[in-house]
C-alpha cells in the first residue's frame, strides 16, 4: 500500500483483500477495519486496499458447534439430522445411547478456542472457535474412514454461508488442530469404537 503523504500505518487483521481504491480519506472513520490512516481530520491521498468485515470480532447468536451442525447436516454429505433415521445422526454436544442408537453417530461440541489480538479501530478481541467432532462407529475402520473423510470435507471450506434460524453466518474457514484420534473402545461395550478431532474455526455472523 502507498500513500503519498503523512505517516500511516497498516495492520491487517485476517480476511482477505477485496478490491483497490484510490482517493482522499478525511477520516479514519471512512475506511474499513484493517487500515488505519493516523488522526482524524488529517487527509491522505493515494492507493488502498481495504479488507472486508473481520471475522470473529463480534459475538454469536448461536454456538459454533450448532452452527457447523447445521451446515454438515445441510451438505448432506458426512451427517444427518438425528431424528430422520439415517446413518451417522449429528448430535450437539452428547452421543446419545438407544435402541435406536446403537450403530454409528457423531458429535460435535464447543471447546476452548483461540484469541488472536484486538482490532485497532474498534479495540474488540478476534476469536477463532474451538470445535470437537466425537465419533462412535460400530467398525473402528469405517469409524476412522468417516474421521478421515470429515477432516478432508473441513480442509475445503471457504467462505460458506450457512442460515441457522433467523440469523446467517459465513464459515470463513476449519483447521484441525488435532490429529483423528482413537479414545478407545466406548466404556460398557466390546465393539463401540470412539474417535475425537479437534478443530478452530472463524465463523461472523452476517
Amino acid at each position: 500500500m502507498s500513500i503519498s503523504a503523512g505517516n500511516p500505518q497498516s495492520i491487517f487483521t485476517g480476511g482477505h483483500w477485496l478490491e483497490e481504491v484510490s482517493g482522499v480519506f478525511p477520516s479514519e472513520d471512512q475506511v474499513l477495519a484493517g487500515v488505519m490512516y493516523g488522526p482524524t481530520g488529517v487527509e491522505f491521498t493515494g492507493t488502498a486496499r481495504i479488507l472486508p468485515p473481520v471475522a470473529g470480532e463480534d459475538g454469536l447468536s448461536d454456538s459454533p458447534a450448532s452452527i457447523l451442525a447445521q451446515y454438515l447436516i445441510e451438505t448432506a454429505v458426512e451427517f444427518s439430522e438425528p431424528q430422520s433415521g439415517l446413518a451417522w445422526p449429528l448430535f450437539i454436544s452428547s452421543m446419545p445411547d438407544s435402541e435406536k442408537l446403537k450403530g454409528d453417530i457423531g458429535s460435535i461440541r464447543d471447546t476452548a478456542g483461540v484469541l488472536d489480538g484486538r482490532i485497532m479501530n474498534s479495540g474488540k478481541t478476534v476469536e477463532h472457535f474451538g470445535i470437537q467432532i466425537s465419533l462412535r462407529s460400530l467398525d473402528y475402520q469405517t469409524g476412522w474412514k468417516k474421521g478421515t473423510d470429515i477432516i478432508e470435507f473441513f480442509e475445503q471450506i471457504w467462505n460458506e454461508s450457512v442460515i441457522v434460524g433467523s440469523s446467517t453466518y459465513t464459515i470463513f474457514n476449519i483447521t484441525k488442530t488435532t490429529p483423528l484420534t482413537h479414545i478407545g473402545v466406548e466404556p460398557g461395550t466390546k465393539r463401540r469404537d470412539v474417535f475425537t478431532i479437534n478443530f478452530i474455526t472463524t465463523i461472523k455472523e452476517i
